[in-house]
């Protein structure tokens, strides 16, 4: 399945379920496609080959690029 659409489906449950504001889920939004942004940039990493130095890798390409950290 592809990454858009596993974070659109993951977005209508939460809404559904009640599971955050508007603001949480927009946040949830924003966070995940920035994520998957820089997944297409580094390689095309494909979301089943993410480990804990992608992650961490993301996070340090927030702090510098994007001067902030996923919310």
């Amino acid at each position: 399945m592809k990454p858009e659409t596993l974070l659109e489906a993951f977005l209508q449950t939460t809404r559904l379920n009640k599971q955050g504001s508007l603001h949480t889920i927009a946040a949830y939004e924003r966070d995940i496609q920035q994520f998957l942004d820089f997944l297409s940039k580094n390689d095309d990493i494909a979301l089943q080959q993410v480990d804990d130095l992608t992650v961490m890798s993301f996070i340090s390409y927030c702090k510098v690029h994007l001067r902030n950290q996923p919310s």
